[in-house]
């Protein structure tokens, strides 16, 4: 399987190491709107801009896709999601030290960094992704787009809403709702529903206003 990587910058090579060393599938290279054609990055050729993937599937070049765009984009890293989805099939990539257990739904370009653990029943949107070590309790769902930093903790029967940011060591306790686009600062303690948008931060986590 050839596999392209949507951004260049330091999370696509992160991705692509991991896509290669431990999946065995193999990068062709990256998509990217401010690196010129042609250019190396981390070994691997800039194959074009975003706009050239149509034509780049349909010449076979590559046959799955990875977004690597990051949480301070989220509305283009939704939209680049969406526009490569109706060219092919994005390619979900699981770290063989995670643990996924098999009641687990796993939708499409979710990527999941080692160390993970998701438990009896999780739910995960499209276009998620794990840093590694995020442990997501039993029954808890990620809506689609969202992205976690390492060390992450879910409780069961949390739901977690799409573009959110789930900083570093951050907690989230049972039984919780997280509204979309909510921003969790690193080592922030949820220990209430959030139902407004914006930034929390500390323990417990507060809105910054």
């Amino acid at each position: 399987m050839n596999i392209i990587i949507v951004g260049a910058g330091d999370l696509g090579q992160l991705i692509s190491y991991h896509i290669e060393h431990d999946a065995k599938q193999t990068v062709v290279g990256f998509l990217d709107d401010t690196i010129k054609k042609g250019e190396l990055v981390d070994n691997k050729p800039v194959l074009g801009n975003i706009k050239d993937a149509q034509d780049l599937f349909q010449n076979q070049v590559f046959d799955r896709a990875v977004i690597a765009i990051g949480y301070n984009h989220f509305d283009f890293r939704a939209s680049v999601f969406d526009k490569i989805q109706k060219i092919c099939t994005m390619y979900s990539f699981i770290h063989t030290s995670s643990y996924v257990d098999t009641s687990v739904k796993v939708g499409e370009g979710v990527v999941i960094l080692p160390g993970c653990v998701f438990d009896k029943g999780c739910e995960i949107g499209d276009n998620v992704l794990f840093n590694a070590g995020v442990v997501m309790a039993h029954d808890s769902k990620v809506e689609k787009h969202s992205f976690f930093g390492p060390g992450v903790n879910v409780a069961g029967f949390s739901v977690i809403g799409a573009k959110c940011f789930v900083g570093i060591n951050a907690t989230i306790l049972n039984n919780l709702h997280i509204c979309d686009e909510a921003f969790l600062a690193a080592g922030s303690l949820v220990n209430k529903s959030i139902t407004r948008r914006g930034t929390y931060i500390g323990i417990p986590a507060k809105l910054k206003l």
